[in-house]
């Protein structure tokens, strides 16, 4: 599974946000299927949260999820940022590449549409948590 992912986390990177979903639209279902999302191995949530990040960004502005299935989706990368703590974490290349996807994209706009005001807060949270001076400004 995890070299799956990290095949499609590869080839999701190419995408280019004006080409067509119809061949993405599977691929999104499965990658916010719960099962998934909520894998108890870790490198499994990673990649599937990487690989969802490039799905928004080939998607926006629009989403290719249901509103309950995009605030599981928030839940879940929200959760994975928690990551970008640890600066020398062999996983940390992950994290950034998360966050920094999040971040380009502006995904977390979606949440305002979705009316979900304990996520947002959730968000700040991490964000203001996982700063730290190892970082570099």
């Amino acid at each position: 599974l995890v070299k799956s992912l990290q095949t499609l986390s590869e080839e999701l990177t190419n995408f280019e946000q004006t080409e067509e979903h119809e061949g993405l639209q599977s691929c999104a279902e499965a990658l916010g299927d719960a099962k998934l999302l909520r894998h108890k191995d870790p490198e499994v949530k990673l990649l599937t949260a990487c690989c969802v990040s490039d799905v928004l960004r080939i998607y926006a502005p629009d989403t290719p999820y249901s509103p309950d299935t995009l605030k599981n989706v928030f839940e879940v990368l929200i959760q994975q940022l928690n990551g970008v703590r640890d600066p020398k974490s062999g996983s940390f290349s992950r994290y950034f590449y998360l966050l920094e996807r999040l971040a380009m994209v502006k995904s977390f706009v979606l949440m305002i549409d979705l009316e979900c005001q304990d996520l947002i807060e959730s968000l700040f949270e991490v964000l203001f948590d996982v700063t730290s001076k190892e970082h570099g400004v």
